[in-house]
């Protein structure tokens, strides 16, 4: 009996400023990062993707042979097309990235400056079922049975309260700002400390549950900033290599 492999739900995969095939690749890219879909999931047929992506079945093509050259495809059981959790390669990340790793600790600088407005604005926008989004996310945290599996999770956190802003714009760049950040984290082999990241959490969601614009804004930049010294301290003492590892 044949094996029935999940498809990927790429409904969410938006492919911005670029419709040639790195614009594709990113679109998929980032729905893995974000763990919108899953390795071990199918890709639905090429027809299909020229569809959804509104371009011909050629440059399809070229997006899957790039996507299997970065490992970010296996063939299935059956001759499917099966997403795969692609190894660290720094020829995905951000250009800015790729040339240089201390670029990371401004990008998360960034991040600490766009999510506190996020999470500030979030606090006077949120509706029962961001808080709810919110809550369900920290419960997946402990939950969660691996670190991919607590990584996607704190994603969904910090993207529910993206979503709570009710500003696509905001939305897309966190979005963004998150696959960048994820691709440099397995760069760099460092893990996902889940209790610290639930903890850090739960300040964030009570300001917002609060409606205390102010207190979510501080709560989510001293959060972000952990994150920020820790890969300050990694560049301090030489853990990372500026040539060869990243």
């Amino acid at each position: 009996m044949d094996t029935l492999i999940p498809e990927a739900d790429l409904s969410r995969a938006v492919v911005r400023w670029d419709r040639q095939e790195s614009g594709i690749l990113n679109a998929i890219r980032r729905e893995l990062a974000l763990g919108r879909v899953l390795a071990g999931q199918r890709l639905p047929h090429p027809q299909q993707l020229a569809t959804r992506f509104g371009v011909d079945l050629a440059m399809i093509e070229r997006v899957l042979t790039e996507l299997h050259g970065h490992g970010m495809l296996v063939p299935g059981p059956n001759g499917e097309i099966v997403l795969s959790e692609p190894a660290a390669d720094r020829t995905l990340l951000a250009k800015e990235l790729q040339a240089d790793p201390l670029v990371l600790v401004r990008f998360t600088e960034y991040r600490a400056v766009l999510e506190s407005g996020a999470a500030g604005l979030a606090a006077h926008r949120r509706t029962q079922d961001d808080l709810a989004a919110m809550a369900g996310a920290q419960r997946r945290i402990l939950d969660s049975a691996d670190p991919l599996e607590a990584r996607n999770a704190d994603t969904a956190f910090h993207l529910a309260i993206a979503y709570a802003t009710d500003n696509q714009v905001l939305v897309e760049a966190i979005e963004d700002a998150r696959m960048e950040v994820v691709g440099a984290l397995d760069l760099m082999r460092m893990g996902f400390i889940k209790v610290a990241s639930y903890h850090g959490h739960e300040v964030i969601y009570r300001a917002i549950l609060a409606g205390n614009s102010h207190d979510a804004a501080e709560a989510m930049r001293l959060h972000i900033d952990t994150s920020r010294q820790e890969f300050q301290n990694r560049l301090d003492i030489g853990d990372i290599e500026l040539s060869t590892s990243f």
